[in-house]
């Protein structure tokens, strides 16, 4: 009998697209992970940064903590107004600060020797005042809110960047 058709190599083919289509996936799932990696230390860097602010702030906070007024603002007998005891741009300050970020544009950005890493923009702080006296629970909060952007490193610039959200909070509890 005579062979008209030869299968020879035809394996070759599968094994090349199957490669090909698990070193994509394993791209994807690579850059997935990059970005929560980032998204976590921006996130660690927004607590500490507000923590820090907070403790450096803490004897314009104490007192209205501790008489149950607002221990989120101050104050200021100069201009007959109140005044903010954390702002943004000190939160902002402290966060380029322990990442090693530099100020381009209103963003906080870090660049490699490939280009842009990552940026942050955006940075508030909201308040949550401590409750007025007569109440147990005397805690100031902070939520700090920041946008963070991350380009996408698989297809080079064919991607726009993903922007992402960030939020988190930290309280303050006066002891005495």
């Amino acid at each position: 009998m005579l062979k008209l058709k030869s299968n020879y190599g035809f394996a070759g083919e599968k094994v090349v697209l199957i490669v090909m289509v698990v070193s994509m996936l394993m791209s994807v799932i690579m850059e997935y992970q990059r970005c929560h990696v980032i998204g976590q230390n921006v996130d660690e860097a927004l607590q500490a940064a507000t923590n820090t602010v907070g403790v450096q702030n803490m004897h314009n906070a104490s007192k209205g903590i501790r008489e149950g007024n607002s221990g989120a603002y101050r104050y200021d007998f100069f201009t007959d107004d109140w005044d903010e005891n954390i702002t943004a741009s000190q939160i902002a300050d402290e966060v380029k600060q322990s990442l090693g970020l530099s100020s381009k544009g209103g963003k906080l950005e870090l660049r490699t020797n490939t280009g842009l890493e990552y940026s942050v923009s955006k940075i508030e702080i909201d308040y949550e005042n401590a409750r007025f006296a007569g109440n147990n629970n005397r805690t100031l909060t902070f939520i700090t809110s920041a946008q963070l952007e991350i380009p996408i490193t698989i297809i080079g610039d064919a991607l726009p960047p993903i922007k992402l959200d960030r939020k988190v909070k930290t309280s303050y509890m006066n002891k005495y």
